[in-house]
């Protein structure tokens, strides 16, 4: 069979522990990467997340659902993307590489 896809409207479903949901909430920054396109680092925006936690996952997890950002290199539908959502930040503290 096939599935149709609105391409115009795409957004990025992340699967999140169950014991982390409870701190993300609409709006929260997304920093977005890809390995199809290296060293590219986008933001994007929380848009919906569902609560409901998969009972049935080994991890217990749930889905968020985040723009791409108007930064967002041009993805297609199904690619990987690893994503890190902020759920806290402190604009005195020094980043350092890892």
């Amino acid at each position: 069979m096939f599935e149709l896809v609105d391409t115009t409207k795409l957004e990025l479903a992340i699967k999140v522990d169950g014991a982390d949901v409870h701190d993300i909430a609409i709006n929260q920054v997304v920093t977005m990467t890809s390995s199809a396109f290296p060293g590219n680092e986008w933001k994007g925006k929380i848009l919906r997340f569902d609560r409901k936690i998969d009972q049935q996952s080994v991890n217990q997890r749930a889905t968020v659902y985040a723009s791409l950002g108007p930064n967002a290199p041009s993805l297609r539908y199904g690619q990987k993307v690893d994503a890190q959502i902020t759920t806290e930040s402190n604009g005195v503290a020094i980043k350092l590489p890892f």
